[in-house]
């Protein structure tokens, strides 16, 4: 019931909040893919494209109730859920500091990460703030996922550059006096189209500049602001696979036992962690090709083929969708811009998506 109950008011609630990317409907990908399709579309268009990268340091032990709770009689929140939620909160909790146990306290701020209610008060908490600050910059774009937040510039230089001086010292008040957080240094990027343009933005950065790279990490995915796939390396991806190679003798050990499940371990644990982000960016031919070799490995041998493209044909194909996962987000974005009345995640009309998939198939051809 409670489930339900919150669920109903997130419905209701995020389609006036379009700069939160989590919540019912809504994924990493989403974020993710998002954000390089429009990078890269502007780009084809010979515009520029910029992207902050901010984390909130424990942004779940920051979170001010009373302020939680204003914010909660003003977006009509489920007064019900919140009271139950703050009743178990302020529970007496005693600490353990690296072995001597503390004297019972309560706490006064923060939301418990594992609370069924977490995500949704977070969305709650950064609300009004955010809705304020995006109304303020209008020509900039905001996602934020939980405590990850990113800032978003597209179009002629001067317009960008402009609107990012103002824009980053009022992002930055609104993260310190509104929400009472504080932004990760070590882990701000910056990534820009352009050289030119990662240089403008890191004077107005600071601190918060990050590395000079051409490709970061955000939510788990390498992803640039535009730039061709040549000039960067998928680091990440590239870690994913080193870790599945040190658990494949684990595998095999369970293979020996039962074919049958270690299958099923590889399917559901390895394999989406060495494509995760793969509708992004798609995987090039050493690593589906890799993909491929792994995956036969776990797949039933046959006696009269040892070949892994044999023993793919013949057996699941795993590989294939991971293939084609590029076709296949733009095919679901589609389905989510014909429906955004039925589906409130969607971010996309019918007219933009037309444009950015003409933009970046003429991409791919020259």
């Amino acid at each position: 019931i409670r489930d339900c109950t919150l669920r109903e008011w997130e419905l209701a609630m995020m389609s006036h909040w379009p700069f939160l990317s989590f919540g019912s409907g809504r994924s990493c990908i989403d974020t993710i893919w998002r954000q390089s399709a429009k990078s890269e579309w502007k780009v084809a268009e010979r515009e520029i494209a910029t992207t902050i990268l901010w984390d909130l340091c424990s942004f779940f032990d920051t979170v001010n109730r009373d302020k939680l709770l204003d914010r909660a009689l003003t977006h009509g929140f489920p007064l019900h859920v919140f009271r139950l939620c703050m009743v178990s909160y302020n529970s007496l909790r005693l600490l353990d500091l690296q072995g001597r146990i503390q004297l019972m306290s309560r706490a006064s701020i923060s939301v418990v990460p594992g609370c069924f209610a977490a995500l949704s008060f977070v969305a709650l908490y950064l609300s009004s703030p955010m809705l304020e600050f995006s109304a303020r910059f209008p020509v900039l774009e905001l996602d934020i996922f939980v405590d990850d937040i990113s800032l978003s510039g597209r179009g002629t230089k001067s317009t960008v550059i402009s609107a990012m001086k103002d824009a980053v010292p009022d992002l930055k008040e609104v993260i310190v006096h509104a929400l009472g957080g504080e932004v990760s240094v070590p882990k701000a990027e910056c990534i820009a189209s352009a050289p030119d343009v990662l240089t403008d933005m890191r004077e107005i950065l600071g601190k918060y500049k990050g590395s000079k790279q051409t490709s970061v990490r955000s939510l788990g995915v390498d992803i640039s602001c535009g730039q061709k796939r040549r000039k960067w390396k998928p680091a990440t991806r590239l870690a994913r696979v080193s870790v599945v190679k040190k658990r494949e003798k684990k595998i095999k050990a369970v293979s020996r036992v039962s074919r049958k499940v270690g299958l099923q371990i590889y399917s559901t644990g390895c394999l989406p962690a060495l494509s995760y982000g793969a509708e992004v960016y798609g995987t090039n031919d050493a690593e589906l090709n890799s993909l491929m070799t792994q995956t036969a490995r776990q797949l039933p041998p046959f006696t009269f083929s040892a070949g892994k493209h044999m023993t793919l044909m013949l057996g699941k194909d795993l590989v294939g969708p991971i293939a084609i996962a590029p076709a296949l987000r733009w095919a679901h974005e589609l389905w989510r811009a014909g429906r955004h009345m039925q589906v409130p995640s969607a971010r996309h009309d019918m007219f933009s998506l037309k444009d950015m998939l003409a933009m970046w198939t003429l991409s791919l051809i020259h």
